[in-house]
């Protein structure tokens, strides 16, 4: 086969993938204007956003939210415009457009007629997330603050909220601060059932206490993340990756979180943890000679 034959056949296909695309979109939307107008046309385009996202048409997914936001303006429908906006900022955050993501979310939160509502709240967070994401902490603790105060903060995702302050908090705290923040919210975390929530905070609190110095401490902490690791069945400090966004380090590599954490202990600190791991393993040897019947040579 040619070169030029083979670049014709590419092109074709190329061709037919994108007309079979564009047949899609329109029998997609379609359906969707067959819908009554008002509140059904408006819901029925937002759900094509979220599944066009879901399958990784992004582009279509934008779309339908901006057409879901202007049948909801147009009908005077402020909880679905305020849901069509959120739903176009999930759409731009998928493509990596943290920029128009972050605008969508902030129109979110000033539809008129939601000022007192859930749906606000809901946007709130989700704006204080893409902050986190778009590097600008302060601005995320501020809307979070707001959610806080909000009408309808009761009714929010607590687990969500403490997760996207717990990531802006350990951007800009002290490690002293930002230990006592972290244990300020331990106990509320610890009544919710999300564990994977407090596999963060923990993984938060030793990378903390060690940087603060809090050696043992810090190490205590540690071993309270590797239980809760296994019980989740992760990767035993799996928590320490996943609090920092790291994958798993090759083989032969020390993992992030412990070497994190050693980073953080100071000369005092290490010298405890070589200290227990040598009497770890003064014990095991102790104990082999006991059951061989043997006595332990002296040093």
């Amino acid at each position: 086969m040619t070169k030029a034959l083979r670049f014709a056949l590419c092109a074709l296909v190329c061709t037919l993938a994108a007309l079979a695309q564009a047949q899609t979109y329109d029998v997609l939307l379609s359906q969707a204007m067959g819908a009554s107008p008002g509140k059904e046309r408006a819901k029925k385009l937002i759900e094509l956003s979220q599944v066009e996202r879901n399958n990784g048409k992004l582009r279509e997914a934008v779309q339908f939210a901006i057409l879901g936001s202007s049948e909801a303006e147009k009908n005077g429908l402020s909880l679905e415009m305020g849901q069509a906006f959120m739903a176009l900022a999930e759409a731009h955050r998928a493509k990596g457009d943290l920029e128009n993501a972050i605008g969508a979310s902030t129109r979110a939160t000033m539809v008129d007629g939601n000022l007192h509502s859930k749906q606000r709240t809901d946007a709130l967070i989700q704006l204080a997330d893409l902050y986190v994401a778009a590097g600008h902490p302060q601005k995320a603790l501020e809307h979070l603050d707001e959610a806080d105060r909000s009408t309808a903060a009761s009714k929010m995702d607590r687990a969500k909220f403490f997760r996207i302050q717990t990531k802006a908090k350990s951007m800009i705290l002290a490690p002293a601060a930002l230990v006592t923040y972290c244990q300020s919210v331990r106990p509320e975390v610890a009544k919710g059932s999300d564990r994977n929530l407090m596999l963060d905070l923990l993984s938060t609190l030793a990378t903390a206490q060690a940087s603060a110095s809090l050696n043992q401490d810090a190490l205590t902490t540690e071993n309270d993340v590797m239980k809760l690791a296994i019980a989740l069945d992760k990767p035993v400090e799996a928590g320490m990756l996943q609090q920092h966004g790291r994958a798993e380090p090759a083989d032969g590599q020390e993992r992030g979180g412990t070497a994190g954490l050693r980073k953080g202990l100071d000369h005092g600190g290490r010298r405890a943890f070589a200290a227990s791991q040598h009497v770890d393993k003064r014990s095991e040897r102790t104990s082999h000679y006991r059951q061989s019947g043997r006595r332990e040579p002296l040093h």
